[in-house]
């Protein structure tokens, strides 16, 4: 189903002082046939509980070959080498919860958890026209220790955790909005506007968090809303990037 463009230019983008990531236009050559496929199986999206602000649906394996090929090729890893080795998870993604749905968790940037001895990476492709939808912001965690602490409590009790987070900061005390600059949880570090079919491919370990600075514009629509296929790949650590 994903039909990588062979002649598509990765460029870096800095990510403060430490980090990058790529940004990759053009990628796909067929990104509607893509949203087609969606809007197909519009039925199987999951709304998420936690997590994504909206839903999921998981794609198979089997129609991802290109770019598990292509993810080897822009790490510079050996696909014989490496192709039984690097965990891959690929879904479709539509964000369309409001501003005051959001949970605590999914007002703050986030990492993506990689399995244990492994280095997490990822990526995002957006699949909408209308770029008022939003990028992806990558920020640094103002107070690192504190939120990783309440993050640690989130399953365990819900309500403790947000009420630590009510006492430490304001913005939580504060009506429920979507993260799109700097406050007092984290520093915004780069957006990365979207554009049609732009690759946006960074380490997981990174704080980001989805740029939606015109909420209102969400909606479940597939065809014109905030569609995007995301990855996240996994490379065990004895392997050098």
């Amino acid at each position: 189903m994903l039909k990588i463009n062979s002649k598509c230019i990765p460029r870096k983008a800095r990510i403060g002082a430490n980090h990058h990531c790529l940004i990759i236009d053009d990628i796909l050559e067929n990104p509607h046939e893509v949203i087609s496929f969606a809007t197909e199986h519009s039925s199987s999206f999951i709304l998420q509980p936690r997590g994504t602000p909206g839903a999921l649906m998981h794609v198979d394996e089997h129609k991802t070959s290109e770019l598990k090929k292509f993810i080897c090729e822009l790490l510079e890893l050996s696909e014989v080498s490496i192709s039984d080795r690097l965990v891959l998870w690929v879904y479709l993604a539509i964000i369309t919860l409001p501003p005051y749905k959001l949970n605590w968790a999914q007002r703050l940037p986030h990492i993506d958890p990689g399995l244990q001895g492994y280095n997490s990476y990822a990526g995002v492709i957006y699949l909408f026209h209308d770029v008022n939808l939003g990028g992806t912001g990558f920020y640094r965690l103002i107070n690192e220790h504190l939120v990783n602490r309440v993050r640690e409590q989130f399953d365990q009790d819900y309500d403790a955790t947000s009420k630590a987070l009510q006492d430490n900061f304001k913005m939580f005390r504060e009506p429920s909005c979507y993260i799109t600059k700097t406050c007092e949880a984290a520093e915004l570090l780069l957006e990365v506007p979207a554009r049609f079919n732009r690759l946006v491919f960074y380490s997981g370990a990174i704080p980001h968090s989805p740029h939606i600075f015109m909420p209102e514009l969400l909606t479940d629509n597939i065809e014109v809303g905030r569609l995007t296929l995301n990855f996240c790949v996994n490379i065990p650590k004895n392997i050098v990037v």
